[in-house]
């Protein structure tokens, strides 16, 4: 299905997990993607992002957290390596947001 991200056409909570993979450097609107994301992920779904590193686009992850926990997701994992990072969000729902913890 195609479709515009900042508006998803697809009913509250009905996906376990979203995948981005170099994806939100990409994209005009990141905040309004993610907002969108939320809004299909189910409690305690998650949000799954990775970039690379050397692409011109990808976002840092220290700029990760920013732009998504205002959005409604809390940091449950980052793994890095030399090629890249990738994170796991879950929806935060009631939950503090712990980027700045970590």
């Amino acid at each position: 299905m195609q479709a515009n991200a900042s508006a998803l056409p697809f009913g509250a909570s009905v996906f376990d997990v979203v995948f981005l993979v170099a994806v939100l450097g990409e994209v005009p609107e990141p905040v309004a993607y993610v907002a969108s994301i939320e809004g299909v992920l189910r409690p305690d779904g998650l949000l799954s992002i990775s970039e690379v590193i050397g692409d011109p686009d990808a976002i840092a992850a220290a700029d990760l957290c920013a732009l998504v926990e205002p959005q409604g997701f809390v940091l449950a994992e980052m793994l890095t390596d030399r090629a890249g990072f990738i994170a796991g969000f879950q929806v935060t729902r009631g939950r503090s947001p712990s980027c700045g913890s970590r």
